[in-house]
């Protein structure tokens, strides 16, 4: 178990500001649209992209396709990502 906080603890080091403003609200919000967390963070979809791609690369969020819509994606915390939102 120390090993595993200890891991969450470098990974949450090594988040830009911008990944840990969207695994916040991702911890709010439940899931989301990218679009939808692009306008609860004040920002373009573009501008959080990159970020975006980084937190799936860490396995911090999971994305899951729409059904019924084609091309949209709903991103939801992964367990790892929801102690990182919850701040455990």
């Amino acid at each position: 178990m120390a090993e595993n906080l200890s891991t969450l603890r470098e990974l949450e080091d090594s988040l830009s500001a911008e990944e840990k403003e969207l695994l916040k609200v991702l911890g709010q919000v439940g899931a989301a649209t990218p679009v939808e967390l692009a306008v609860k963070t004040f920002s373009l979809p573009e501008e959080i992209n990159t970020p975006l791609l980084s937190l799936k690369e860490k396995k911090l969020i999971d994305v899951k396709p729409v059904p019924g819509r084609l091309g949209s994606e709903l991103l939801v915390l992964s367990k790892q990502g929801l102690h990182l939102a919850k701040g455990e």
